[in-house]
C-alpha cells in the first residue's frame, strides 16, 4: 500500500496545519559544491484546536526552500508518522502553505485527501522552533555555528532606514575598488558638515580581505598604523586632537597650552575653552550632563562629540559565514547583501559588509553616527573614483540628502616611518647576529665537553 493509500485512510480530525520554513541558526555543507549554507529548517504545525508541532525536517537541498515534492511528502509523514508517537494516524480539515507555494502536485494530493489547501502567513513565534532545531543540529554535529554568527545584528540598534543605506554605500564602494586606486598607508582626509574624519583603504589589489577604515583623528590613524609596522611600541603620547577640544567652538588644546581647556565641573567629561563657550553649549550639554552623572547615557550619546569617543571604525567585505545571523534575516528582506558585484575582482560570495566599532581593543556593534559616517564615507570615496581620481581637495553632493563631503587631503604616511623602519631592522638584525653566535658558542663548548671515546 501506498503512503498516499495509507494516508486517505486515516481519520480525519478537526484541524489545521500549518507548514513553514525558515533559514535556520547554523551552517552545513551544501548539495554539489559542498560550501557552507544555511539550512531552510521546515515544520508541520497544528494550529488549532491546540499549538503543537507534526513533523519538522530539513529541506532538500538545505540551501533553498522546499519545492513542491517536499512539502507533499512532508504533509504525508505529518499524517503518517506524527512526531509524538503517542498521536494515532489521522488528517486535517486544512492545511495552509506559505504565499507562492500552492503547488499543482500538493493541490491534486490535498484533494484526494479531501483537505483543503489554502495559503497562509508565516505563523509568529518561530524564533523558538528555529532555536531548538538549529540547536540540535549542532548537537549532533550535523550542523556548526561561529562565533561571528550569534553576535548582535546591526538593526538591534539602527534604524533600518540608516542600515539599507549604509549597505548600498558599500555595494558602490565595493564596485569602485578604492584599494585598486589608494595604497594602504595613505591618510584621507574626509569632511562632512563640521565633522572631519581620517580614512584608510583595507586591502590592495587582489587581496582576500578589502574595506575601509575611519578615524577620529590623525594622530589615531597614524598610531594605528604604527601598532602595525612596528609592534611592540612604546606608550604613545597623549592624543590631544580626541581628548581637549572644545564643546562648542571645536577649538582644540595644544601640547604646549597655548589654548587652556577648563572640563565641566559636573560630569567631567567634556573641555571648554572659556566660560562663553559653556555658557553656549549649555542647553545641549545639560541632558548629557545629567545623563552621564546618573550613569544612564545611551552609547549615541557618549559618541556624539569627537572627544567622547576614539573608536576605530572599520567595515570589510566577508563571506556569508562571518556575519551575524540576525543581519542576515535582515538583509534578505531589505535586500543589503547582492549575491555577487559584476566587476569587483572579489572572491565569489565575499560581498557581504561587516561594519565593527572597536574601542580599546574591543569590537563591537558600530551605533547610529558611526553607519552615517561610513555611509557618507563610502558613498564619497565610489564617487571620487567614478569622476576619475580628480586632484583634491574635492567635493561633492551626496545623495539621499546626505549633503556635501569634501576630501581634503591625500598623505603617505610610510616615509614618516621610514627612519623607524630602518632602526627596528637594524636592531632586528644585530639581534639575530646575537643569538647565531651565541648559538655557534654554545654548540663548541658543549662539544669541547664531549670526551673522546
Amino acid at each position: 500500500m501506498d503512503e498516499l493509500t495509507q494516508a486517505c485512510r486515516a481519520p480525519q480530525e478537526n484541524e489545521c496545519w500549518q507548514l513553514v520554513f525558515r533559514p535556520l541558526r547554523c551552517w552545513v555543507a551544501a548539495d554539489g559544491d559542498g560550501a557552507p549554507c544555511r539550512p531552510h529548517g521546515v515544520w508541520l504545525i497544528s494550529l488549532y484546536p491546540a499549538t503543537t508541532l507534526i513533523r519538522r525536517t530539513i529541506a532538500l537541498p538545505p540551501e533553498a526552500p522546499p519545492g513542491a515534492a517536499q512539502i507533499d511528502r512532508t504533509v504525508l509523514q505529518g499524517i503518517l508518522h506524527p512526531i509524538d508517537e503517542a498521536v494515532p494516524q489521522h488528517r486535517p480539515k486544512q492545511v495552509g502553505v506559505p504565499p507562492g507555494h500552492l503547488h499543482a502536485s500538493t493541490a491534486a494530493m490535498m484533494a484526494a485527501l479531501e483537505v483543503e489547501l489554502v495559503e497562509l502567513t508565516d505563523a509568529g513565534g518561530l524564533d523558538a522552533l528555529v532555536a531548538s532545531f538549529s540547536a540540535s543540529l549542532i548537537r549532533s554535529e550535523q550542523g556548526v555555528a561561529t562565533e561571528a554568527s550569534e553576535q548582535p545584528g546591526l538593526a538591534a540598534g539602527v534604524a533600518c532606514s540608516h542600515c539599507t543605506a549604509m549597505f548600498g554605500a558599500a555595494a558602490d564602494y565595493l564596485l569602485s575598488g578604492l584599494w585598486e586606486h589608494v595604497a594602504q598607508d595613505t591618510r584621507l582626509q574626509l569632511r562632512w558638515g563640521d565633522d572631519t574624519r581620517h580614512a584608510a583603504v583595507i586591502g590592495s589589489a587582489g587581496a582576500d580581505t578589502t574595506g575601509l577604515a575611519l578615524f577620529r583623528s590623525s594622530t589615531q590613524f597614524e598610531n594605528t598604523y604604527r601598532r602595525a609596522l612596528l609592534p611592540p611600541l612604546p606608550p604613545q603620547p597623549y592624543d590631544h586632537e580626541l581628548r581637549a577640544r572644545c564643546g562648542e567652538c571645536g577649538k582644540l588644546r595644544t601640547v604646549e597650552g597655548a589654548v587652556k581647556m577648563s572640563r565641566c565641573a559636573g560630569c567631567k567629561s567634556i573641555w571648554y575653552c572659556g566660560g562663553a563657550c559653556q555658557k553656549a553649549d549649555w542647553k545641549r550639554h545639560r541632558p548629557e550632563c545629567k545623563a552621564i552623572k546618573g550613569g544612564a547615557a545611551s552609547a549615541d550619546v557618549l559618541s556624539s562629540r569627537p572627544a567622547w569617543s576614539p573608536a576605530e571604525l572599520m567595515l570589510t567585505f566577508e563571506a556569508c559565514t562571518g556575519m551575524p545571523f540576525d543581519d542576515l534575516d535582515e538583509g534578505a528582506k531589505h535586500g543589503w547583501f547582492p549575491e555577487s558585484v559584476e566587476g569587483s575582482g572579489r572572491r565569489e560570495g565575499a560581498v557581504h559588509a561587516l561594519p565593527i566599532r572597536e574601542e580599546r581593543g574591543a569590537a563591537s556593534r558600530p551605533l547610529r553616527t558611526d553607519v552615517q559616517w561610513l555611509t557618507v564615507a563610502m558613498r564619497g570615496a565610489a564617487a571620487w573614483v567614478e569622476a576619475g581620481k580628480p586632484p583634491l581637495p574635492w567635493s561633492c553632493e551626496l545623495p539621499d540628502e546626505l549633503g556635501e563631503l569634501v576630501m581634503e587631503a591625500a598623505e603617505n604616511v610610510k616615509a614618516a616611518f621610514a627612519s623607524e623602519l630602518v632602526e627596528r631592522a637594524r636592531i632586528a638584525e644585530g639581534d639575530a647576529e646575537g643569538d647565531a653566535e651565541g648559538d655557534a658558542e654554545g654548540d663548541a663548548e658543549a662539544a669541547a665537553a664531549v670526551p673522546n671515546q
